[in-house]
């Protein structure tokens, strides 16, 4: 099984299958500034969970340079247990903590490399975390490219202070509780104890009152010296599910009333279509029309074999472009 390991090195921060970088590709590591947190940490509500999104740069910018406030519509979060009250991570009542990764996962471990910054800051034991892909939602989660290398390095500090937040928040919540001051009580994994008396609360127990606390104004990290989790080799948050096709790649998608298209395209660049003829790809059964669009013809049919028959079938006769002689 595929594991990932998360390291440190100097300014880089990286992650791959391994996590490893070699180069450099000019992208300047994202910092946060005091104002910039307190900006967007200020959104933290009422619910059966505790989170916190912080930018990844000054300003109210979060991770992926989308907004650092939570904003109305739907989540990847929605519908679990528990309430979201954060674009990116959620404390659930069973202490299970789902975290949403605007990134598309291609293999590198992006699923589980963003999960592992938070759950190092957040004192819990691995098994409680989960991740999922957040929903294309620009006015959440700002870009969704990925490449560069970025991820890892744009996201090391915001979402090792999601988590330190959160834990900071719940140690709070549990000193309320008890009547203590919070600088008596520790997190440890998915619980926060107060070594005094020996009492212990999950985070599960501890998320909706949380919730309604003011954000904390200083969100120190742990030391690299202390890391548990970065640094480690763990398998891989989404391989169990690509093992079992339990997986929902973008060909799985089915909406009511939906067709699938196959496009031919310009044997070149800037290409054009001559003449088609669409008789035999319209005499393939399942092939609804053939449609002629900027630099390509598709072919729409009622499932993906049979708009590839079509797309074979067709005769296309190309305008050559400017690059043809290339």
């Amino acid at each position: 099984m595929t594991e990932t390991k998360l390291t440190r090195r100097g300014d880089e921060e990286i992650a791959d299958a391994r996590l490893t970088r070699r180069g450099d590709d000019g992208i300047a590591d994202a910092r946060l500034t005091r104002r910039g947190f307190l900006e967007v940490s200020g959104g933290i509500g009422l619910g059966l969970a505790v989170s916190l999104l912080v930018p990844a740069c000054a300003g109210s910018s979060g991770p992926n340079g989308g907004p650092g406030r939570l904003a109305g519509g739907a989540s990847a979060l929605d519908g679990a247990a528990g309430h979201e009250v954060n674009a990116y991570v959620r404390v659930g009542p069973d202490g299970q903590i789902t975290i949403a990764v605007p990134k598309s996962e291609m293999g590198q471990g992006v699923l589980t490399s963003l999960a592992m910054l938070v759950a190092e800051e957040l004192e819990v034991d691995w098994s409680a975390i989960r991740s999922e892909h957040a929903l294309a939602d620009e006015s959440r989660y700002g870009r969704w490219s990925t490449g560069g290398s970025r991820s890892v390095r744009e996201g090391y500090e915001p979402y090792r202070r999601v988590g330190a937040a959160a834990r900071m928040l719940l140690v709070e919540a549990a000193s309320r509780r008890w009547g203590v001051s919070a600088g008596e009580c520790r997190a440890e994994k998915g619980e926060v104890v107060h070594d005094a008396t020996g009492r212990r609360l999950g985070y599960g127990e501890l998320a909706e009152q949380a919730g309604g606390l003011e954000p904390p104004t200083e969100v120190p990290l742990a030391p690299r010296s202390g890391f548990d989790v970065i640094g480690r080799e763990l398998k891989r948050l989404d391989t169990p599910a690509k093992v079992d096709g339990s997986a929902v790649f973008g060909l799985d998608v089915r909406v009511p009333g939906m067709l699938v298209a196959q496009v031919v395209r310009p044997p070149e660049l800037g290409g054009s279509v001559g003449s088609v003829d669409a008789s035999q790809a319209l005499a393939v059964s399942g092939v609804q029309h053939v449609v002629e669009i900027p630099n390509g013809v598709a072919v729409v049919a009622t499932h993906f074999w049979a708009a590839t028959k079509g797309r074979r079938k067709l005769a296309v006769e190309w305008r050559p472009g400017p690059h043809a002689a290339l």
